[in-house]
C-alpha cells in the first residue's frame, strides 16, 4: 500500500488531468461570446485544492482557512483578521 502522501501527489495530478481534459478546452471569442461575470471561473490549482480539502474531511475552517487568514492579516496589516459569514451580521450584533 502506498504512503498517503504519494497517494495524495497521484489524486492531484489525476485533478489536474481531469481539469485539462473537462474544463482547458473552453474558448472566449471577444465581441461574440457573452461575458458571465459571475460565472464560475478557476483553474487547476484551484481545483486540486478543493480536493486536498476534501480528503482531510474538513467540511468547515481548514488548513487553507488558517494560511488565509494568516495572508489577509498580513495584507491588512493588523495581528489577526477572522472572517465570517456574510450573514453573521444578521445574527450577532457588532
Amino acid at each position: 500500500m502506498q504512503p498517503a502522501k504519494a497517494l495524495r501527489e497521484q489524486i492531484a495530478s489525476l485533478v489536474r488531468d481531469y481539469h485539462r481534459a473537462q474544463f482547458s478546452t473552453r474558448t472566449f471569442v471577444p465581441g461574440t461570446d457573452l461575458v458571465h461575470y459571475a460565472g464560475r471561473v478557476f483553474d487547476d490549482e484551484e481545483l486540486c485544492n478543493l480536493v486536498d480539502a476534501s480528503l482531510d474531511f474538513f467540511l468547515t475552517a481548514n488548513r487553507y482557512a488558517d494560511r488565509f487568514e494568516a495572508d489577509f492579516s498580513e495584507y491588512l496589516g493588523v495581528a489577526d483578521a477572522l472572517p465570517r459569514p456574510r450573514d453573521a451580521q444578521a445574527r450577532c450584533p457588532d
